[in-house]
């Protein structure tokens, strides 16, 4: 074959410019393409059907224009005898500026190619661009569809390795649920998570068989960054695996990993994989009951962790989950009135830490523990411990710093309380409900301090949720109570709701419908949620005002008892405010008056918009008797000068008023 006749031939035959010409065509219709998928949110495979077209399209052109070429009268044969005498020859003389703005567009294509897949990676991490990163549910690749529990044990531990390196921001698990077997573009998946980077895989399992595949890939550029898959035995490599996809991460994202972290990445948690495999089978179940209430899955926890700890003794984590189960059954039992309430929870708690004294897990349950118990300074304790041994694991972090947050905001220690509910919520980033609730406890802590505009601030922020019992309660706290009931019209329900919109009635003197929103209310929210929300006395209240007083007036001392018990036990209930209001309703002034100022050393619970602030007797119906008691007066005044010099206080020293 005679190359340079070959090559001749190719000039000849205009293949070289259809192939430049074609490979420009291409480049600009991709990049057409790419911008549309990306402005409209249109799938991976339709950017991917148009290449693979184009691509076979690529010697198709060749060949055709190998065999054919232009002429006035249509496309001919290049063999054939016409094309000899064809005036549309492309190797007649053109203009040198033509192949000049051909060789300025064939730079620009090689380059942006360059471009592309070298720099713009090498831009991207150089930028240091946040390496947030979410990890999407794993897909379960196993013929047994049992082996879910697996396949959503493996994504846990990933997470839990991703969040002990403190360079990563992990995305929480509860956040990424909704995106299992996602059908979306990943760029807008992660838009919605703000976050950078994914990582999304699959997991088989046959026997003591193990495939895992993984990929981490630059949502904002459509890279894969890194993929691997694991072929191995269950048994003998699962540790390895989990701990060398973190790191490879870590490695991709060029995120230092320091010696204490890796220390802590390469920890094998128990050397008994039966026990491990246990253990995520019962925290498949314990997510069932977190999820749905079925009192049957927590029961089966318990049940596997026992057997954990029997197989494993040593293996904490099994501990903790133990402990944790009897927490979360502490609203089904009247344990709540016994001195031993939640000792269980406590000594699981200790036990877990004989076994790994640095499990922030332990600490955070029993600061839960001892605060639910009204024992607040062991709280503080063992939040601060929780704080001290891990600012990486954002579930436990979050958390810790949501209780310990509100305990200072019940103590009148604002310059704490904001400043670790501001950092809660910033977390609280990676799950909207639990952002939400940061948002709602700091627009509370501004009512308390009496700065309503500075409330709404954070209520505005908020997304669908609580918003709207939010703004009810911004209305309520402030006695604007038409507005309230306005805004419950319009879009509030739930137990929350029913529990503002019974008192807002109730203080519009529409004692009728109160008494029934009180008792429906009661009847829904159950024993213990319903004793520690304090609504019994002030149905009775209502039921004395429509004249059953004989009803009205038992429930108000079935109160009186209950609150007695929870006073001497220590409960932390808020339980002085509803001291004063029926004593300051009886027209026992002094005790009322004796029980506000009690209570003006604030009470440190969770449910906050059940603890009003004190300030609220003014509006509130059942104080109507005490209203113009001069000591009362007082109080009222000393509190509103105390929480303005506080809040000059807070700005001053530019904390919160963002």
């Amino acid at each position: 074959m005679d190359l340079k006749k070959f090559f001749f031939e190719l000039k000849r035959r205009n293949v070289y410019k259809v192939a430049l010409t074609y490979a420009i065509t291409s480049w600009i219709l991709a990049q057409i393409v790419a911008l549309a998928a990306d402005t409209f949110g249109a799938p991976d495979w339709v950017t991917k059907i148009v290449f693979v077209i184009l691509v076979i399209g690529f010697p198709i052109a060749l060949i055709l224009a190998w065999a054919f070429e232009m002429s006035p009268t249509g496309m001919i044969r290049t063999s054939s005898s016409a094309a000899q005498t064809n005036p549309s020859q492309a190797n007649k003389k053109k203009p040198f500026a033509i192949y000049l703005i051909i060789g300025i567009l064939a730079v620009a294509l090689i380059g942006q190619f360059a471009y592309n897949k070298y720099a713009v990676k090498k831009q991207v991490l150089a930028t240091n661009m946040e390496k947030t990163i979410a990890v999407l549910p794993f897909h379960n690749d196993s013929s047994n569809e049992e082996n879910l529990y697996f396949c959503n044990g493996m994504v846990e531990e990933i997470l839990n390795s991703l969040q002990k390196i403190s360079e990563l921001e992990v995305k929480s698990r509860t956040s990424v649920e909704k995106y299992r077997n996602p059908s979306r573009n990943l760029k807008l998946i992660a838009k919605e998570l703000d976050v950078n980077y994914i990582l999304e895989g699959s997991v088989r399992k046959s026997g003591d068989d193990l495939r895992i595949t993984s990929q981490l890939i630059n949502a904002q550029t459509g890279n894969h960054l890194w993929s691997e898959t694991y072929d191995g035995k269950y048994s003998e490599r699962i540790f390895e695996f989990q701990t060398d996809i973190a790191k490879k991460i870590a490695g991709s994202l060029n995120a230092i990993i320091t010696p204490t972290e890796e220390e802590r990445i390469n920890k094998i948690p128990t050397s008994n994989i039966v026990a491990y495999d246990l253990i995520l089978k019962a925290r498949e179940e314990h997510r069932k009951y977190w999820n749905s209430g079925d009192t049957l899955s927590l029961n089966k926890a318990e049940l596997l962790y026992d057997k954990v700890m029997k197989l494993d003794p040593e293996y904490a984590p099994s501990w903790i989950y133990k402990g944790s189960i009897y927490f979360d059954r502490r609203g089904l039992t009247d344990d709540y009135f016994k001195e031993s309430y939640l000792d269980s929870v406590i000594w699981y708690c200790d036990k877990a830490l004989s076994y790994d004294s640095n499990s922030d897990h332990a600490y955070l349950l029993r600061g839960m523990a001892y605060h639910s118990r009204g024992e607040i300074d062991k709280a503080i304790e063992n939040y601060k411990k929780a704080l001290e041994l891990n600012r990486n694991d954002h579930e436990v972090l979050r958390m810790t710093l949501w209780m310990l947050g509100s305990i200072y905001m019940y103590k009148n220690e604002f310059s704490k309380a904001i400043p670790l509910l501001e950092e809660a919520a910033t977390l609280g980033k990676k799950s909207n409900s639990f952002k939400n609730l940061m948002l709602s406890r700091l627009g509370m802590a501004y009512i308390h301090l009496g700065e309503f505009k500075e409330a709404k601030k954070y209520y505005d922020k908020e997304t669908v949720g609580m918003k709207c019992r939010d703004f009810v309660m911004l209305d309520f706290y402030q006695g604007k109570f038409q507005e309230a009931i306005e805004t419950i019209d319009v879009c509030c329900n739930g137990i929350d709701c029913n529990y503002f919109e019974a008192n807002i009635y109730l203080q519009l003197k529409n004692y009728d419908k109160a008494a029934n929103l009180f008792k429906k209310n009661r009847k829904k929210a159950g024993w213990v949620k319903w004793i520690t929300n304090k609504n019994s006395y002030r149905e009775g209240f209502a039921l004395i005002q429509i004249g059953e007083k004989e009803k009205g007036t038992e429930l108000i001392e079935e109160q009186l008892i209950v609150m007695g018990k929870e006073r001497k036990l220590g409960r932390p209930s808020g339980y002085d405010y509803h001291f004063a209001a029926i004593y300051a309703f009886q027209g026992d002034s002094v005790r009322a008056i004796e029980h506000l100022r009690l209570y003006d050393q604030k009470i440190l619970e969770y449910n906050h918009y059940y603890v009003p602030p004190i300030r609220f007797a003014q509006y509130d119906a059942l104080f109507e008797n005490i209203w113009d008691n001069q000591e009362f007066k007082e109080l009222i005044k000393n509190d509103s000068a105390r929480n303005k010099e506080i809040a000059s206080h807070l700005r001053d020293s530019n904390i919160g008023f963002k």
